[in-house]
């Protein structure tokens, strides 16, 4: 009777601390959520975003923190047109991270929003089907060969905010075949083409502002359609070769305020293309120098 009695008591104990136990109420701070994959998750309340990265489906885009907002840092491809985010989040996208989109082999258009201000390095070389290129107004840099080796590449539109244009950024191989943008328009903020900028285009003609100090050595170099090229009061230096291999230039016209010309501005051509400057200039002194036909403007 009294083991009966024991096996009771004992019994009623479990059960009871079984109730007491479903009926706890965890801390929802404390809760997991599944994720669509079936993994556990962390209650992102405590923090409002993750230190490093942030993921979305929107677009096929993946994001990382960056000083004003978020950069672009991964892209999933498979779209021949895309618009990148103007905001994620609650954040502005600001940045374009180094090569996430080079090499794309199905991306045709590409259109920046206003608020990112620099384009990484290489950040859409070597996309063979690139053609359009729309810049929002607020990009300021261009990074190093950010649209290098891009052959359909037709239509670009520079950001009025610009400043910088890295060196090869839009760089062609001149064995293998120039890309066919015919036309670009340098804003007037600008301050500085790098060397080989736009090496090898099919540009058949370039106006560079007067905010810019010096064109780097070879900037339009083996642009093979390029008929005519003006520089405007401001610019102070031309660098090595800045139009050698122009076979089909006709004309340069230089302001008095360039002081220093680099060797080589006309290199592998026949030197048939005329300098136009003041006379007195710097410029006249070159083409004299070197054999190039020279008018006064």
């Amino acid at each position: 009777m009294k083991t009966r009695k024991k096996m009771c008591i004992a019994l009623a104990a479990l059960l009871f601390m079984t109730l007491t136990a479903a009926c706890v109420v965890k801390d929802p701070a404390t809760v997991t959520e599944p994720s669509p994959t079936g993994e556990a998750r962390e209650d992102p309340t405590p923090s409002r975003r993750p230190e490093v990265l942030r993921e979305t489906d929107y677009r096929r885009f993946t994001f990382r923190d960056a000083e004003g907002g978020l950069s672009v840092c991964k892209y999933a491809g498979g779209q021949s047109e895309i618009v990148i985010p103007s905001r994620f989040d609650g954040d502005d996208i600001v940045e374009i991270d180094d090569w996430v989109f080079a090499k794309d082999k199905t991306l045709a258009k590409v259109t920046i929003p206003d608020h990112v201000k620099c384009i990484g390095e290489r950040a859409f070389s070597g996309c063979a089907r690139l053609t359009t290129v729309i810049m929002g107004g607020g990009v300021e840099e261009i990074g190093a060969y950010a649209f290098a080796d891009d052959p359909e590449l037709t239509e670009v539109t520079l950001s009025d905010s610009l400043k910088s244009i890295g060196p090869f950024a839009f760089c062609n191989d001149a064995i293998k075949a120039s890309n066919k943008l015919e036309t670009i328009r340098i804003p007037g903020r600008v301050t500085e083409i790098a060397k080989a900028a736009f090496f090898s285009n099919g540009l058949k003609e370039v106006t560079v502002p007067g905010n810019v100090k010096t064109i780097g050595d070879g900037a339009f170099g083996f642009c093979e359609s390029m008929v005519s090229a003006a520089v405007e009061e401001g610019v102070n230096t031309l660098g090595a070769g800045v139009f050698s291999g122009c076979k089909a230039l006709k004309e340069i016209w230089l302001p008095a305020s360039v002081t220093k010309i680099g060797p080589n501005l006309l290199s592998h051509t026949d030197n048939t293309a005329v300098i136009i400057a003041p006379a007195g200039s710097a410029a006249e002194a070159y083409a004299l120098e070197n054999g190039i036909p020279f008018r006064d403007r």
